[in-house]
Protein backbone atom coordinates (compact mmCIF):
# COMPACT_ATOMS: atom_id res chain seq x y z
CA UNK A 1 0.00 0.00 0.00
CA UNK A 2 2.68 2.93 0.74
CA UNK A 3 4.65 1.67 -2.07
CA UNK A 4 2.00 2.33 -4.50
CA UNK A 5 0.94 5.54 -2.58
CA UNK A 6 4.13 6.45 -3.21
CA UNK A 7 4.37 5.54 -6.79
CA UNK A 8 1.16 7.35 -6.97
CA UNK A 9 2.46 10.84 -5.53
CA UNK A 10 5.68 10.16 -7.82
CA UNK A 11 3.92 10.25 -11.21
CA UNK A 12 1.81 13.08 -10.22
CA UNK A 13 4.63 14.67 -9.68
CA UNK A 14 6.10 13.76 -12.77
CA UNK A 15 3.47 14.55 -15.41
CA UNK A 16 2.82 18.50 -13.14
CA UNK A 17 6.67 18.56 -14.10
CA UNK A 18 5.67 18.16 -17.70
CA UNK A 19 2.64 19.64 -18.10
CA UNK A 20 4.30 23.00 -16.39
CA UNK A 21 7.39 22.80 -18.73
CA UNK A 22 4.82 22.84 -21.98
CA UNK A 23 2.80 25.55 -20.74
CA UNK A 24 4.77 27.05 -18.20
CA UNK A 25 2.74 29.73 -15.89
CA UNK A 26 3.72 32.93 -16.73
CA UNK A 27 4.43 34.00 -13.20
CA UNK A 28 7.42 32.14 -13.28
CA UNK A 29 8.71 33.62 -16.19
CA UNK A 30 8.98 37.34 -14.23
CA UNK A 31 12.37 36.80 -12.99
CA UNK A 32 13.53 34.96 -9.75
CA UNK A 33 12.83 37.20 -6.45
CA UNK A 34 15.73 36.47 -5.24
CA UNK A 35 18.20 38.35 -7.73
CA UNK A 36 15.54 41.05 -8.58
CA UNK A 37 16.67 44.36 -7.42
CA UNK A 38 16.23 46.58 -4.67
CA UNK A 39 15.05 49.36 -7.21
CA UNK A 40 12.40 46.87 -8.71
CA UNK A 41 10.79 46.09 -5.41
CA UNK A 42 10.69 49.85 -4.47
CA UNK A 43 8.38 50.22 -7.40
CA UNK A 44 6.22 47.54 -6.92
CA UNK A 45 5.08 48.75 -3.80
CA UNK A 46 5.03 52.52 -4.42
CA UNK A 47 2.86 51.01 -7.13
CA UNK A 48 0.61 48.96 -4.89
CA UNK A 49 0.30 51.52 -2.44
CA UNK A 50 -1.07 54.29 -5.16
CA UNK A 51 -3.29 51.68 -7.36
CA UNK A 52 -4.79 49.84 -3.81
CA UNK A 53 -3.84 46.52 -5.58
CA UNK A 54 -0.54 44.09 -5.61
CA UNK A 55 0.67 43.30 -9.60
CA UNK A 56 1.34 39.32 -9.39
CA UNK A 57 4.99 39.91 -9.35
CA UNK A 58 4.81 42.28 -6.17
CA UNK A 59 2.54 38.94 -4.50
CA UNK A 60 5.75 36.29 -5.28
CA UNK A 61 8.24 39.21 -4.00
CA UNK A 62 6.13 39.46 -0.65
CA UNK A 63 6.03 35.49 -0.15
CA UNK A 64 9.34 35.04 -1.44
CA UNK A 65 10.59 36.71 1.76
CA UNK A 66 8.15 35.48 3.58
CA UNK A 67 9.59 32.21 2.54
CA UNK A 68 13.46 33.32 3.59
CA UNK A 69 12.74 34.51 6.70
CA UNK A 70 10.90 31.51 7.99
CA UNK A 71 13.33 29.09 6.66
CA UNK A 72 16.53 31.45 7.90
CA UNK A 73 14.46 31.38 11.38
CA UNK A 74 14.16 27.35 11.64
CA UNK A 75 17.83 27.14 10.62
CA UNK A 76 18.93 29.41 13.30
CA UNK A 77 16.66 27.34 15.71
CA UNK A 78 17.50 24.30 14.46
CA UNK A 79 21.29 24.73 15.06
CA UNK A 80 21.35 27.17 18.15
CA UNK A 81 17.49 27.26 19.74
CA UNK A 82 17.46 31.07 18.46
CA UNK A 83 13.96 32.10 17.22
CA UNK A 84 14.63 35.24 15.85
CA UNK A 85 11.07 35.95 14.56
CA UNK A 86 9.52 35.20 17.84
CA UNK A 87 12.38 37.39 19.68
CA UNK A 88 11.63 40.26 17.61
CA UNK A 89 7.63 39.84 17.10
CA UNK A 90 8.40 41.18 14.02
CA UNK A 91 5.43 40.90 11.81
CA UNK A 92 4.89 41.10 8.12
CA UNK A 93 4.46 44.57 7.76
CA UNK A 94 7.30 45.63 9.67
CA UNK A 95 9.32 43.32 7.63
CA UNK A 96 8.28 44.71 4.45
CA UNK A 97 8.89 48.09 5.78
CA UNK A 98 12.75 47.34 7.19
CA UNK A 99 13.03 46.00 3.44
CA UNK A 100 11.32 49.06 1.54
CA UNK A 101 14.07 51.23 3.66
CA UNK A 102 16.84 48.97 2.91
CA UNK A 103 15.95 48.91 -0.75
CA UNK A 104 15.34 52.66 -0.99
CA UNK A 105 19.21 53.47 0.08
CA UNK A 106 20.62 50.69 -2.16
CA UNK A 107 18.52 49.87 -5.04
CA UNK A 108 21.16 48.46 -6.47
CA UNK A 109 21.02 45.42 -4.39
CA UNK A 110 19.21 42.63 -4.49
CA UNK A 111 15.95 41.19 -2.92
CA UNK A 112 18.10 38.80 -1.28
CA UNK A 113 20.92 41.19 -0.04
CA UNK A 114 18.04 43.33 1.76
CA UNK A 115 16.39 39.55 3.14
CA UNK A 116 19.85 38.62 4.55
CA UNK A 117 20.25 42.15 5.67
CA UNK A 118 17.07 41.95 7.62
CA UNK A 119 17.83 38.13 9.11
CA UNK A 120 21.18 39.30 10.06
CA UNK A 121 19.57 42.54 12.34
CA UNK A 122 17.29 40.28 13.45
CA UNK A 123 19.46 37.62 14.52
CA UNK A 124 21.77 40.40 16.62
CA UNK A 125 18.57 40.40 18.58
CA UNK A 126 17.75 37.05 18.97
CA UNK A 127 18.49 35.49 22.67
CA UNK A 128 18.77 31.99 23.70
CA UNK A 129 15.50 29.90 24.02
CA UNK A 130 15.40 26.31 25.79
CA UNK A 131 11.52 25.72 25.00
CA UNK A 132 10.74 23.76 22.42
CA UNK A 133 8.08 25.35 19.96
Amino acid sequence: MRTALHGAILALLISAQVSMAQNPPSILTMGQPATMSCGTWVQERESSRRNGTSTPRLVVMLTWVGGFLTGSNDSMFILSKKDFLADSRIDGDAAFGWIDNYCRSQPLNSLYDASAALVTELEKKATFNNTVR
